[in-house]
């Protein structure tokens, strides 16, 4: 008899553990993983638009450095060219 007892408590325990089948809950967790995968989804393509606008400003960045480079180049040659000009009073075509 006692073992019963303890046999129809333990049962009692286990099926507050268990739950029936509720096609809203399923449905509800449907939709959450659902909209999860969008969140990730939206977070990965964010991510992908902001590794391509950073790339955007590094090749912009580099083009610039490359015309600054080379208007200081031809700034340092016209210099070159007019001082020796003003010496000369003549280009050295060499």
């Amino acid at each position: 008899m006692r073992q019963l007892l303890q046999v129809i408590t333990v049962g009692f325990f286990l099926s507050g553990l268990l739950s029936a089948q509720n096609p809203g809950r399923d449905r509800d967790t449907f939709i959450d993983l659902f909209r999860r995968e969008l969140v990730f989804r939206e977070l990965e393509n964010s991510r992908a638009e902001i590794d391509r606008e950073l790339a955007l400003r590094r090749q912009a960045s580099s083009l610039e450095r490359q015309f600054i480079s080379r208007m200081n180049r031809f700034v340092a040659l016209w210099s070159a060219l007019v001082s020796e000009y003003n010496e000369k009073q003549a280009f050295n075509i060499n």
